[in-house]
């Protein structure tokens, strides 16, 4: 016999709602999903992948996974701006998943451009630097929140000839688990994990105790991973980089990563990871020598030229 939830219950599940609409709507605001234009033709663009938006000292930077650059010109990447496509303009570095020692630290960071930051600014808004949390344990506790963007949740409309972007919000559970990290190949040191049951989800919007099935989560790559501490605060922990069905996880780099080659990069200011540093094994040479506002430095064969290493190594 199916129980029926009492007042008090319901009253209670409204409030969560409340407080989880909140915190999402807040997310939301700091992230942007990513197009690919296929042959400059804005027809053809296509939804590929989520990015944070993150200011620090002034700079304004774009925060997504670098395995969503690997294959592409990074000068086709670019977001919506009411009906025009927005170039992701700047300087861009990143740490290469072409490179072994990258297969764990999946993360690319813009510097952005003046013009694309102005275009951001008019629906975005950028995550103060003092809401990163350097150094995070993860909790086996369900205080973690992803807001990206799945690519199948992002349909055409023929008929009024409009995109309408949707995004995907969830509270989830960190998990700490060993076998599951060296599955992965992952490290606890640079990695973070938390829960992903496409076919276990409890949704929100759904009729009560009603299932909903996740999508599949291609197309988040890039966007954030938030705790949300005892006080009810975000904190971003962490970039989206995977998803492993079999464990039912979703696979984040650790935000040290971001902050170290920014601190190598661009802002030496920034105050160091405790975990994790970054180093050049080369030069960083310019390799879009024709673009005047997005330059790009990794090296000319897109190897990494940064390499992570552990503070305890």
């Amino acid at each position: 016999m199916e129980r029926t939830p009492s007042g008090s219950e319901d009253m209670q599940a409204q409030a969560v709602k409340t407080v989880f609409n909140g915190i999402a709507n807040e997310v939301g605001t700091h992230t942007v999903q990513l197009w690919l234009v296929i042959e400059n033709d804005a027809d053809k663009a296509k939804p590929f992948g989520s990015a944070i938006l993150l200011e620090a000292n002034g700079s304004h930077y774009l925060l997504t996974a670098a395995h969503v650059l690997d294959d592409i010109d990074v000068s086709n990447l670019a977001f919506w701006d009411d009906q025009d496509l927005v170039q992701v303009s700047g300087k861009c570095v990143y740490l290469s998943t072409k490179a072994e020692i990258n297969k764990k630290a999946d993360v690319a960071i813009w510097q952005l451009s003046d013009d694309a930051t102005s275009a951001l600014l008019k629906h975005y808004t950028f995550l103060p630097f003092d809401r990163v949390s350097q150094d995070h344990q993860i909790v086996e506790q369900e205080r973690y929140l992803l807001l990206g963007y799945p690519v199948s949740k992002t349909k055409k409309i023929y008929k009024t000839m409009t995109i309408p972007i949707k995004s995907l919000p969830l509270f989830t559970r960190g998990v700490i688990n060993q076998r599951k990290l060296e599955r992965n190949e992952l490290d606890g040191d640079v990695n973070l994990m938390v829960e992903y049951h496409r076919r276990k989800a409890q949704s929100f919007g759904a009729k009560k105790g009603q299932i909903e099935h996740l999508p599949d989560p291609h197309g988040m790559s890039g966007c954030g991973l938030w705790y949300i501490d005892a006080d009810k605060t975000l904190k971003l922990v962490g970039v989206m980089t995977g998803y492993n069905h079999t464990d039912s996880v979703m696979i984040a780099s650790r935000i040290d990563l971001v902050t170290e080659v920014i601190r190598l990069s661009f802002d030496s200011t920034l105050p160091p990871s405790n975990t994790i540093k970054v180093h050049w094994i080369n030069q960083p040479t310019v390799i879009k020598q024709e673009m005047t506002d997005n330059t790009v430095i990794p090296s000319t064969d897109v190897a990494a030229d940064g390499e992570y290493k552990k503070i305890n190594e």
